[in-house]
């Protein structure tokens, strides 16, 4: 690498096909601990959508207190219990965009969760590794911004890839150029949009090239 490049990513509807298993998870911690509740069918569901699980607990009505326990005994086991696949091409994505760039990782799941999914092949690209455990009080941006410092790199160096109106504050935040998953959580392809959006991984490592003048 002749200059220093950082691409960024978010994990959950970035490089991890992961609303279904924590649509499942909700209704489920609803049947165990909050009976009564009724979580919308899954196509129904993608307003609640947060950054966060306590907070997607939170949207869905799960009481305070109990969204807390759930996120203590049953969240850090998740990936255990709700297999989460990869996109298609992330792999390849992956290891072609590390022959140009920095990669890191900025996800508000537990590391537990994220490691497991990516598993040992993926996992050793992102550096730093930066999950919800690292950053509780300061959010996303708190991450970016510590992804930054750890490769003494200025805003303009980067990019974050997440795939929600969340990820584009923190990115505002931090002042990184935002690019989103149109595939994930929230963002869609379709309307106007002031950044761009992906229809698959492999067109994510596409813009950030591009971006970079690297394509």
């Amino acid at each position: 690498m002749e200059e220093e490049l950082l691409a960024i990513f978010d994990s959950d509807g970035v490089k991890v096909n992961s609303w279904p298993p924590h649509h499942q998870f909700k209704t489920d911690m609803a049947e165990k601990y909050q009976p009564g509740l009724v979580i919308p069918p899954l196509a129904e569901s993608y307003h609640l959508v947060a950054n966060g699980m306590i907070n997607v607990l939170l949207k869905a009505g799960f009481d305070k207190e109990i969204a807390e326990v759930i996120i203590r005994e049953e969240y850090s086991h998740f990936a255990d219990n709700y297999p989460c696949p990869l996109f298609p091409g992330v792999s390849e994505t992956v290891k072609m965009l590390s022959l140009y760039m920095n990669l890191a990782l900025v996800s508000s799941n537990e590391a537990a969760n994220v490691r497991k999914v990516l598993g040992p092949a993926l996992t050793p690209y992102y550096k730093p590794f930066v999950t919800m455990e690292n950053f509780p009080q300061g959010g996303k941006a708190a991450g970016i911004r510590h992804c930054l410092e750890f490769h003494g790199l200025t805003p303009d160096k980067a990019v974050y890839v997440g795939d929600t109106m969340s990820d584009k504050k923190a990115a505002d935040e931090v002042g990184v150029f935002f690019i989103a998953a149109g595939y994930g959580w929230q963002i869609r392809p379709e309307g106007d949009h002031p950044f761009p959006v992906a229809k698959s991984f492999p067109e994510v490592g596409g813009i950030i090239l591009s971006h970079f003048g690297l394509a």
